[in-house]
């Protein structure tokens, strides 16, 4: 799961999924990430989604998803966590799931959303709105070796790096980027990667300040005592968009 450097600037967090016919992915979901050891933060509120309930539903599967959802509000509540439910008619609507999930937000908040638990719309619309919004999405890694699943973990990425990365319109900042890429480390990495590419004799200091940047966007982070090393941020290493 992920540190507490992800939270540090948030009051609460809230947890989004999607609750369908495997109790796993949501139980899971929610306990490990109840558990989280963050200090001076709490897990304010639970916002399940699932499908409208209609006349000619499967019984057996209506009653499968009900007591999930039961099972969820009762962990959220041992908990003393709020929970709300929110009913879906077109389950690949994706539109509409973007739209439901954007008006759940609120300021000083951080939110983890379940990618795992629903249909393939429910989970596209989850990404894209963590990625404008830069929150938190949690996908389950599940351990079968060709028997029914033994185990399953939830690994939470922070998007925001992401979003970030895509944001970026200044062109050293970008020769940075690709220098990191390329294999550079130090700021002289950095330099001598610009300088022999683009011919663009810049100085260290410039260099620097732009790499602070960086780091305060979530995108790089350093090693080191004297002269640094520069990375790519774990989030970004776990999306592999680098």
């Amino acid at each position: 799961m992920q540190n507490d450097e992800t939270f540090s600037s948030q009051k609460s967090i809230i947890l989004i999924s999607f609750v369908g016919f495997k109790d796993y992915l949501v139980l899971k979901f929610l306990s490990d990430n109840i558990n989280l050891n963050v200090s001076n933060l709490y897990i304010k509120h639970v916002y399940l989604f699932t499908s409208q309930r209609e006349l000619n539903m499967n019984d057996e599967i209506l009653l499968k998803n009900e007591r999930i959802l039961k099972s969820a509000k009762e962990l959220a509540l041992k908990n003393n966590i709020e929970t709300s439910i929110i009913f879906m008619r077109n389950l690949w609507d994706i539109k509409m799931y973007y739209k439901k999930i954007r008006e759940l937000e609120e300021k000083n908040s951080k939110y983890i959303i379940n990618i795992s638990a629903g249909p393939s719309a429910f989970s596209a619309a989850a990404m894209l709105w963590a990625i404008e919004s830069k929150n938190i999405i949690s996908y389950s890694i599940e351990y079968n070796k060709g028997k029914p699943t033994q185990s399953i973990v939830f690994n939470n990425i922070d998007v925001s790096a992401f979003s970030n990365l895509l944001l970026i319109e200044d062109n050293l900042e970008k020769y940075i980027i690709e220098s990191l890429r390329n294999g550079a480390k130090t700021s002289n990495d950095i330099r001598n990667f610009i300088i022999n590419k683009y011919n663009y004799n810049i100085t260290i200091r410039s260099i620097q300040s732009h790499l602070k940047n960086l780091i305060e966007k979530g995108i790089i982070y350093y090693k080191g005592t004297k002269e640094y090393d520069f990375f790519f941020s774990e989030d970004l290493e776990k999306l592999g968009v680098i």
